[in-house]
């Protein structure tokens, strides 16, 4: 049995972390395309209906803009992360990244943005979690 330490683990599990954020952008990515095609639908029978349709258009409008919204900012902390990443791909000022990723919530928090904080509260525990656990022995 090998052993593997502490930093190691906590480097493969940001690692999958990373991952899961890449996978979540791509997903978002997709849904993103096919609102844009239902607003796009629902703009045009909101003019064939003689500009009748206006709270379906509302609706749609208010869902693509919340998608576009948490595209970004799981964009924006890819991008952060990246910053973060050393050549070998690992995170060795995770501690850091954490903290960075922390305060951004808060602001975004403290600018009634909470829509935008809890998109980055997901991804803060889950970091969070990937870094603090105990080894079994």
């Amino acid at each position: 049995m090998s052993l593997i330490s502490r930093e190691e683990e906590v480097q493969e599990r940001m690692l999958k972390v990373i991952d899961a954020l890449k996978k979540e952008i791509e997903l978002l990515r997709v849904d993103l395309v096919q609102c844009c095609e239902q607003f796009n639908e629902v703009c045009n029978q909101h003019i064939e209906s003689g500009y009748a349709e206006t709270e379906k258009l509302t609706l749609i409008s208010d869902k693509h803009q919340q998608k576009f919204n948490e595209f970004e900012i799981t964009n924006k902390l890819l991008e952060i992360t990246a910053d973060y990443t050393d050549l070998q791909g690992h995170i060795p000022e995770y501690q850091d990244l954490i903290t960075q990723l922390e305060n951004m919530m808060l602001s975004y928090a403290k600018l009634e943005e909470y829509e935008v904080a809890a998109v980055i509260k997901k991804w803060l525990f889950s970091m969070e979690d990937a870094t603090a656990f105990t080894l079994q022995y």
